[in-house]
């Protein structure tokens, strides 16, 4: 028994137009990261919310929706997550991911200290993106990680 939805038959996945099979960036950081202390979503009233879309904007990544705080001394301090990828910003050079370009991601092991995402791209370069932070016995990167394999799995073709 299919179930029908609209004028479309449930039963397979190519039955129903990838538009809307797609779930927003902003519902997967929603759900991912919204119990994450250091993780932020967008507010006109921020303080640094306008510097933060400036930098967004300038790099065609869409509407910002939402940022990291990595701990002081961690760099980057912050990563902006935006409609069409991440954009991180420490000392130097902030660096941009577009969520199409991502092949894979990797997280450190749960018996691991380290907070690194590894996040490989199609041009096969690698990149450490690093989440620092932590509530005790819970790690931020776990959530991140939760995120960004959502996010690269809705951005391949169907």
């Amino acid at each position: 028994m299919r179930r029908t939805f609209g004028p479309y038959l449930l039963g397979h996945k190519s039955d129903i137009p990838a538009a809307m099979t797609a779930i927003s960036v902003y519902s997967r950081a929603h759900r991912a990261l919204r119990d994450t202390p250091r993780f932020e979503f967008a507010d006109d009233k921020a303080p640094n919310f306008v510097g933060y879309r400036q930098r967004v904007e300038s790099k065609a990544l869409g509407e910002v929706i939402g940022w990291y705080k990595n701990p002081e001394p961690v760099q980057p301090e912050a990563i902006l997550v935006a409609e069409r990828g991440l954009l991180s910003i420490g000392r130097g050079i902030d660096q941009c991911i577009n969520f199409s370009d991502i092949r894979s991601v990797a997280g450190p092991g749960a018996d691991t200290n380290s907070s690194n995402i590894s996040i490989v791209l199609k041009s096969g370069i690698a990149v450490l993106l690093p989440i620092a932070g932590r509530d005790g016995k819970y790690r931020d990167v776990f959530s991140f990680i939760r995120f960004l394999n959502r996010v690269t799995e809705d951005a391949e073709p169907r």
